[in-house]
């Protein structure tokens, strides 16, 4: 059927005869290469396609906005959105409607900020998706937890994705299904169950593979994040293992946010391990592919950066980004922007700032423990214990470090 619909396409556009035949093969294998991973396929073929064809079509409108959203044409992505809505208005009640809610709940969470609405859209397209629109339920569920996990406490997001991952489990080689079961590992690990979450990287492994039982490219991203788990772990050379897996999937995947993720997830194990080169080189890949996405900001490859060079003692350079980003103690901290605003802190007390980093870090320290975000409020009282302890409070920096053990 993709031999098919490729063939139809080209045949379209060389001759001018054939939309019909282009436009039912494509629309009949658009979801299944958007699923598996063939982006760039979708695109090619829809690229074939004359606008005006596609925005007739509500439901291909819907994969073109997709298509354009995912490689980073948000513009185009909102565009061919209001002409899907214009399309289906008369079908509000039927899968195509809740296929266009799953977008714009994506699009509120990830372009627009506005949590409320991914919310809400991703409630009503799961009213309306049956049990064999499952991808779609998927990424409906994926955008619900989303918008949880910058709102809510983690086990809202956690409880999301766990539903999410039992469904995607029977579709096969999905990469949303993969990437439901990447930020589950994630939240978990940020509520503080490490152990949990490595148990998730390892079974997704297992699951999500070829036809020869090796690990499937779309697993790229769980195996580069249980590559920072052993990391965590100080388990360097299994972290290396994972890593370097981790990335040689993602580039057999082809897709840029997967690439930015495993470049960036790589650095701390890559510079733990003595090849800084490497650890900032991948930082600079990253950062370049966050330039290209709208959908990825690139605050927290900045930030990995940033620790390297505190860890060096490169206060200047340290010094440079936080400037650059205009960070000061009496910011409002946001879940975002966790790692930017722990490396801040870091620099503090590089600089001997210390009544400010203790302002600052009771700030992170609130948020943190008002959405159970265990690992990051343990990293937060080591800090506090350690700025106690330099300003000659000792029993203040026991307290702070008996609360980071009874939270570990």
């Amino acid at each position: 059927a993709l031999a098919q619909a490729a063939d139809a396409s080209q045949t379209a556009r060389d001759s001018g005869e054939a939309w019909d035949d282009a436009l039912r093969l494509i629309r009949a294998t658009a979801e299944d290469t958007l699923f598996t991973g063939g982006l760039l396929t979708l695109k090619g073929w829809l690229d074939a396609l004359p606008g005006e064809l596609v925005q007739r079509d509500g439901e291909l409108s819907t994969y073109r906005a997709w298509v354009d959203a995912l490689t980073g044409d948000i513009a185009s992505a909102q565009e061919y959105a209001r002409t899907a809505e214009e399309c289906l208005q008369t079908r509000a009640m039927d899968p195509a409607w809740g296929k266009l809610l799953t977008l714009r709940s994506f699009m509120a969470v990830f372009v627009e900020d506005d949590y409320t609405q991914a919310a809400k859209s991703a409630a009503s397209a799961l009213q309306l998706l049956g049990p064999e629109e499952a991808h779609w339920r998927v990424m409906a569920l994926w955008s619900l937890a989303e918008s949880q996990e910058r709102t809510e406490h983690i086990s809202e997001a956690i409880a999301t994705l766990r539903e999410a991952r039992q469904l995607g489990r029977m579709l096969g080689n999905q990469v949303f299904a993969a990437t439901v079961e990447l930020f589950l590992a994630i939240d978990l690990h940020l509520s503080g169950r490490r152990r949990d979450a490595v148990a998730v990287c390892e079974d997704a492994l297992a699951h999500y593979t070829d036809e020869l039982g090796r690990p499937s490219p779309v697993s790229g991203l769980v195996a580069s994040r249980l590559g920072t788990l052993h990391y965590e772990a100080n388990q360097l050379a299994l972290a290396g293992e994972f890593i370097q897996q981790g990335i040689a999937l993602s580039e057999q995947l082809g897709l840029s946010d997967p690439l930015m993720f495993s470049y960036g997830f790589s650095a701390p194990t890559l510079h733990a391990l003595g090849d800084t080169a490497a650890a900032l080189s991948n930082l600079h890949a990253a950062y370049e592919v966050a330039k290209r996405t709208a959908l990825a900001g690139a605050s927290w490859i900045l930030a990995l950066e940033t620790n390297i060079h505190l860890q060096q003692g490169d206060l200047a350079a340290a010094d440079r980004w936080a400037k650059a980003a205009g960070l000061s103690p009496d910011d409002e901290p946001g879940y975002l922007h966790m790692e930017q605003h722990l490396t801040y802190a870091r620099l503090l007390l590089a600089q001997g700032r210390l009544s400010e980093a203790r302002r600052w870090l009771a700030r992170l320290e609130a948020l943190n423990r008002e959405r159970g975000l265990n690992r990051w409020l343990i990293t937060v009282q080591i800090m506090q214990a350690l700025a106690a302890l330099r300003s000659g409070e000792r029993h203040a920096c026991l307290l702070y470090t008996s609360d980071a053990a009874d939270d570990n």
